[in-house]
């Protein structure tokens, strides 16, 4: 494990169409490191932050207060897609 990143917490931006463990699995790939974790899991449609802890500080999320996800989107009615895209 690379010592720089021993314990940590630290607030990270996951892009759209990708999951949360993936985006989790390339931070760890990244800074090799194996003890790795998030609070809170964004579905692959949602882009936003995701709070990660490397090492001992994956313990700490048991203590943080967690609200229920909010989710905002744009909807417009009466659109017309040929192709079928979200």
């Amino acid at each position: 494990m690379n010592w720089l990143m021993k314990n940590k917490l630290f607030v990270v931006n996951k892009p759209l169409h990708i999951s949360s463990n993936f985006y989790l699995r390339k931070i760890k790939r990244k800074y090799k490191v194996k003890k790795a974790g998030f609070s809170g899991t964004l579905d692959p449609f949602a882009c936003g932050c995701l709070i990660v802890a490397f090492g001992q500080y994956s313990k700490l999320f048991q203590f943080l207060k967690k609200t229920p996800k909010k989710y905002r989107a744009t909807i417009w009615l009466e659109a017309i897609s040929d192709s079928l895209d979200n």
